[in-house]
C-alpha cells in the first residue's frame, strides 16, 4: 500500500486536519522530538487505497547566518559582512526538525504540504521538500520520445561533422567540397541555409540514389513509402542546403572525397525520412540512507532516419522486469562501497566544438570559419593534437592575456558579432554601407591608438614568457653603426637584430643566409650577406641596411646588390650586370660567383625561374650547361665577352701576344697541326689545325688547343657522314688566369654551322672569322678570312 505523507505548519493545525479527513478515525502518537505528533489513518487517494501520515513543523525549518568566523564583532569590520558568505542552519536545533521529518517521511510515495499560501509559507514548503525528498520512494517513469530528423545541411554543420567524425580539418574539408562541386557531384557547398526551397526536386535526387550499392535500398524503400516533408529550417537567402546532385560510387572519388560525399548523400536522405521514435524508462533506486541512483532504459520503436545515419542510431537498453515495479525491494549482489574521486578540468576544444562555439557567438561565416582556424594553426597560436584537438601554445596564451590586459573587447566575441550584425543589416537594407563603414573604422582606429599607447603591458607579458631579441639569435655579421655583431633570429620571420643599437633589420625569407666574404657595403659599412635557395635556386648578395633602407630613389625596398646603382661597388648591378636577360624583357643578367667553380648568371628580376649555370669540365674546361636557341646563345656570348673585359686583371689583347702552345687532340681522330700560334693582333692567321677522322665509319672528331697565359681554349667538333664532313661545331672557352679566377667565370659558347662556311656570330674584335674548305680526301682545313669578321 502506498504512503501519503502530509505536513502542516503547526501541530494544532495538523491535528484538526487529521480529524476532518479521517472523520475521527485516526491514530496519533508523539514524535521523537517531543514537539510534534504523527496522525495515521487509511483512506482513498487518486482512485486507490493509501495510508495517510500527517505531521507538522514548528514554523521555519531553516534559517540563514554568517559563517562562524564572522561572529566576532571585535575582529570583523562590519563592512566585510556586505559581501561575506552565508550558510543555512536549523532554525531551532533543539527540535531536530530535519531529522524528524526525514524519519517520518521514509518510504513515502507522495508528499502533500498544508502550508500558508504566502511567501513565508512557500519558503517553508521548499524547506520541507529539501528535507524529505531524498528518503521518499522514487517513481518509475516511462515516456515515448522522438529524436527528430536533421535539417538541411549547411556549411558549418558539414565542417563540424567532417572534423569530429571523418577526421578531416575544416580547411581541407572545404577544399574537398569545392572539388565535388566543380565535378558536379554536389551543389554549391557555401551556404548558411538549412531550409529547402519549395522548388527543390527532393524526389528526383532520391531517385538518383536508388541505384547506389551501399544505401540504394534505403532510397528505394523511401520512394515506396513516401518522402517525409523536411523540417523547417533557416532560410538565409543565399543557396539551398548542400545535397548530392548525382550518384557517385567510392571508385569514382578519392578517399576523402568519397567519405565526404557519403556523409552529404546520407544526410540528405535522412532529412526526408521519418523521425526516430523510442521509449525511455527511468528507474530511481534508493540505497542506504537516501542515496539515490538512476537507471535509464531505451527501447527503439521506429528507427526512422537513424537507419541511414547510423552514427546517430539508438540501441535497445532493456531493464530487468523487477526494477519496473514501484516500491520493489531488490537485494544487492555485493557490498556497497564509497569511492572518492575528483572532477578534472575540461579537455581542449576540438575543431568541431570550436566551429560550434564560433557559430553560437557569431564569429565568422560559413566561408571564413575554416580560414580562421587554419590561420591560428599556421601562426602557431594553437597546435593540432591527435583527435583534432586544439591546444593553445604559449604564444597564443600570452597574446590573449596581453589583449585582455589592454582592451578585453579585442579578444571577446562581442565586437566581431556586432560587426557581423551590421553587415547583415546592410544586406537586409536596414543600414547604409558608408555609415556602417565609417562607424566601424572609427571604433577600430580608436582602439588601435589606445592599444599602441598601452603596448608596454603586452611587452611585459612577453618578456616573462619569451626571451628578448637581444638575448636570442646567433652572431652573424658586423653592424655598420656600432661595429658589433648582428644576431640572426632564425624563427619566422627571419630577421637581424643589433642588441647595441636596438634595431631590427628585415632579410629575405625562405632561404639560408650566411656571411659573404666579409665584404662591407661602401655606403653604410655593414657586412654583406648571401641569401641562397640551394644548389638549384638563386643566390642574392645584399646589405642588411640597404635591404630595408634603399639608398637610391629608383631602388625598391627589399632589393639586393644585384639592383644597386652604386657606380663603383664590385657587387652592384653596374659592376656585375653583363647584358639583357633572354627570358624577360626588363631583366639584366648578373654574374654570380658565390657557387664557384659552378659560375652562374642570375636575372635581377624576382620572377626569373632559375639561374643560368656553368659547370666545370675536367677535360674541356668550364662548359655552359643551360640550353638555349642559337640567337640566345649569341646574346650570351656577347655578354660573356663583356664580363671578361670587366674582370680580367689585364686585357685579353695583352694576354695573348705571346705565341700559344701546340694543339692537343681530344678523342678519336688523328690531328695534323701547326707547331706555333701566330700573333693575334696581326690578323694574319696561318691554318690552325687539321682534323681527320680515323676511319670512314667515324662520326665525330674533336681537337683542342690552349695557352696557359691567355686562358683561351678553342674547340672544333666535326661530324662526318659516309666519310664526308657535314657539320662543324666550334666552341670557345675562356679560362681566366689564376690571379683572376676568383673574379671571373670560365664559359663555353656553342654554335651550329653546316657545310663549308664557319663563322663567328657576334665575334669579339680580336678574333677573325674563319672559313673552311673540304678536300677530296675528306680532310677539313681551317684558314683565316682576310676581309675581317662576318656576321
Amino acid at each position: 500500500m502506498s504512503t501519503v505523507f502530509m505536513v502542516a505548519e503547526k501541530p494544532s493545525l495538523a491535528e484538526s486536519i487529521s480529524k476532518s479527513l479521517s472523520r475521527g478515525r485516526h491514530a496519533s502518537r508523539r514524535g521523537f522530538n517531543g514537539a510534534c505528533s504523527v496522525h495515521e489513518w487509511t483512506g482513498s487517494f487518486m482512485g486507490g487505497q493509501v495510508r495517510f501520515k500527517m505531521t507538522s513543523v514548528c514554523g521555519h525549518v531553516m534559517t540563514t547566518d554568517f559563517l562562524s568566523r564572522y561572529n566576532n564583532w571585535d575582529r570583523v569590520d562590519p563592512i566585510e559582512l556586505f559581501v561575506a558568505p552565508i550558510e543555512k542552519k536549523e532554525a531551532n536545533p533543539n527540535l531536530k526538525m530535519v531529522e524528524y521529518l526525514r524519519k517520518e517521511a521514509k518510504n513515502a510515495d507522495t508528499l502533500i504540504l498544508w502550508l500558508d499560501c504566502d511567501k513565508e509559507g512557500e519558503n517553508i514548503c521548499f524547506e520541507v521538500i529539501d528535507c524529505v525528498h531524498s528518503v521518499m520512494i522514487p517513481p518509475v517513469t516511462t515516456k515515448e520520445k522522438v529524436k527528430p530528423r536533421p535539417q538541411g545541411l549547411n556549411t558549418v554543420e558539414m565542417l563540424r561533422v567532417a572534423s569530429a567524425c571523418l577526421g578531416i580539418g575544416p580547411h581541407a574539408a572545404m577544399a574537398v567540397a569545392e572539388r565535388l562541386y566543380t565535378s558536379g557531384y554536389i551543389n554549391y557547398p557555401r551556404t548558411e541555409t538549412t531550409a529547402y526551397p519549395s522548388t527543390f526536386d527532393l524526389r528526383g535526387l532520391v531517385q538518383q540514389q536508388a541505384k547506389h550499392p551501399q544505401w540504394g535500398d534505403v532510397a528505394r524503400d523511401l520512394l515506396a513509402s513516401g518522402l517525409t516533408p523536411p523540417r523547417k529550417g533557416h532560410d538565409a537567402g543565399d543557396h539551398p542546403p548542400i545535397a548530392p546532385m548525382r550518384m557517385a560510387t567510392p571508385g569514382e572519388l578519392g578517399h576523402d572525397a568519397a567519405r565526404l560525399y557519403e556523409f552529404i548523400a546520407q544526410h540528405f536522405l535522412a532529412t526526408v525520412m521519418p523521425d526516430c521514435r523510442y521509449e525511455s524508462t527511468q528507474v530511481t533506486l534508493s540505497i542506504g540512507d537516501g542515496e539515490l541512483f538512476t537507471l535509464t532504459g531505451i527501447r527503439v520503436l521506429e528507427p526512422g532516419f537513424t537507419r541511414i545515419l547510423t552514427r546517430q542510431a539508438l540501441s535497445d537498453q532493456t531493464l530487468p522486469d523487477e526494477l519496473l515495479v514501484r516500491g520493489a525491494k531488490i537485494p544487492l549482489t555485493g557490498e556497497p562501497t564509497l569511492v572518492e574521486g575528483q572532477t578534472g578540468p575540461p579537455d581542449y576544444l576540438t575543431e568541431a566544438e570550436l566551429i560550434t562555439a564560433m557559430e553560437r557567438h557569431g564569429i565568422g561565416t560559413d566561408a571564413s570559419i575554416p580560414t580562421h582556424i587554419e590561420n591560428i594553426i599556421q601562426r602557431a597560436y594553437v597546435q593540432l593534437l591527435p583527435g583534432r584537438r586544439l591546444q593553445p601554445t604559449p604564444l597564443g596564451i600570452v597574446l590573449v592575456h596581453g589583449y585582455q590586459a589592454i582592451d578585453p573587447e579585442l579578444v571577446l566575441p562581442h565586437m566581431r558579432r556586432a560587426v557581423e550584425e551590421q553587415l547583415n543589416h546592410i544586406a537586409n537594407g536596414r543600414a547604409q554601407f558608408e555609415q556602417v563603414l565609417q562607424f566601424v573604422v572609427a571604433i577600430f582606429a580608436a582602439k588601435y591608438r589606445y592599444f599602441i599607447e598601452h603596448i608596454l603591458a603586452m611587452d611585459q607579458l612577453f618578456e616573462v614568457s619569451f626571451s628578448s631579441l637581444a638575448e636570442s639569435g646567433r652572431p652573424l655579421s658586423r653592424c655598420g653603426k656600432c661595429h658589433r655583431y648582428l644576431k640572426m633570429i632564425d624563427s619566422r620571420p627571419q630577421r637581424l637584430h643589433c642588441p647595441i643599437c636596438n634595431e631590427t633589420y628585415t632579410v629575405p625569407q625562405n632561404g639560408t643566409i650566411r656571411l659573404y666574404k666579409e665584404v662591407r657595403c661602401p655606403l653604410d659599412d655593414f657586412e654583406l650577406l648571401l641569401w641562397s635557395q640551394g644548389t638549384k635556386g638563386k643566390n642574392i648578395v645584399f646589405c642588411p641596411y640597404c635591404f630595408s633602407h634603399p639608398p637610391f630613389p629608383n631602388m625598391p625596398k627589399g632589393s639586393g646588390c644585384h639592383l644597386c646603382l652604386h657606380p663603383t661597388c664590385p657587387q652592384s648591378m653596374e659592376s656585375r650586370a653583363v647584358d639583357a636577360c633572354p627570358e624577360c624583357p626588363n631583366g639584366l643578367l648578373v654574374l654570380d660567383d658565390s657557387t664557384a667553380p659552378k659560375y652562374r648568371f642570375n636575372c635581377n628580376r624576382p620572377n626569373f625561374p632559375k639561374p643560368l649555370e656553368m659547370k666545370a669540365n675536367r677535360r674541356l674546361g668550364p662548359r655552359f650547361q643551360n640550353v638555349h636557341s642559337a640567337p640566345t646563345s649569341c646574346v650570351i656570348f656577347s655578354s660573356l665577352f663583356r664580363v671578361v673585359q670587366k674582370l680580367a686583371s689585364q686585357t685579353l689583347l695583352e694576354a695573348v701576344r705571346t705565341p700559344g702552345e701546340e694543339v692537343a687532340v681530344v678523342g678519336d681522330p688523328v690531328a695534323e697541326r701547326e707547331p706555333a700560334f701566330p700573333d693575334i693582333h696581326s690578323h694574319e692567321l696561318n691554318p690552325l689545325f687539321v682534323v681527320k677522322p680515323s676511319s670512314p665509319s667515324s662520326t665525330k672528331g674533336c681537337a683542342r688547343f690552349s695557352t696557359s697565359l691567355s686562358g683561351i681554349n678553342v674547340v672544333l667538333s666535326a661530324i662526318t657522314v659516309a666519310g664526308h664532313w657535314q657539320e662543324i661545331r666550334p666552341e670557345m672557352c675562356f679560362t681566366p688566369p689564376r690571379r683572376a679566377r676568383r673574379r671571373m667565370a670560365g664559359l663555353v659558347i656553342p654554335w651550329m654551322l653546316s657545310r663549308r662556311t664557319l663563322r663567328w656570330r657576334f665575334a669579339p674584335p680580336f678574333l677573325t672569322a674563319l672559313t673552311t674548305s673540304r678536300h677530296d680526301d675528306g680532310v677539313l682545313q681551317a684558314r683565316p678570312q682576310r676581309d675581317g669578321p662576318s656576321g
